[in-house]
């Protein structure tokens, strides 16, 4: 059975840090940032910001990868129409798929970031402020949207490890 795992949450949230820890975990499983992947994949970003053009090279690169996986797991925020569409490019490719939203306060998420070095993004020199603010209005409601259509798992990562919070997941996959 192949599983699709996405991992939203605001920025210091640990996406990524519990994305490589469910790798390590599962056998053949993948995790891939989506962030990461368009940072690689667009040099320079555009005015408006990453292009559907550059969002479908992440998808056409992560599609390429499914076939040799059971579980993939992808750390990507759902946004507004004009990147809308995109968790159905891979949905239909797994018999499951499971949506995790990780959650932190904005001081939280703030204190993560700047305590390894992210409070300016050399991709796109937005301030860790902006990239909460952006969060908050405009990602997070697009997280309550995608409720209406899927089960989205709500996690807290603020008193629990990266590993506790890995168990947690694994056990809503297992169920």
């Amino acid at each position: 059975m192949k599983t699709l795992v996405w991992l939203m949450g605001k920025p210091g949230s640990g996406k990524s840090t519990v994305g490589k820890l469910l790798q390590e975990k599962i056998e053949n499983c993948s995790h891939f940032s989506f962030g990461e992947l368009l940072k690689e994949m667009q040099k320079t970003p555009a005015p408006e910001g990453y292009t559907l053009d550059d969002q479908q090279r992440v998808y056409d690169f992560i599609k390429d990868r499914v076939p040799g996986n059971n579980v993939l797991v992808i750390d990507c925020n759902p946004y507004p129409p004009k990147r809308s569409g995109e968790h159905e490019q891979l949905d239909y490719l797994f018999d499951e798929v499971v949506n995790i939203n990780l959650i932190c306060s904005d001081e939280e998420g703030l204190s993560r970031l700047e305590s390894r070095g992210r409070e300016i993004l050399a991709h796109d020199g937005s301030k860790s402020e902006d990239r909460l603010n952006n969060f908050n209005n405009v990602v997070l409601p697009e997280i309550e949207k995608s409720r209406a259509l899927s089960n989205i798992i709500d996690i807290s990562t603020e008193r629990s490890s990266p590993e506790e919070i890995v168990d947690l997941i694994l056990t809503n996959i297992k169920n």
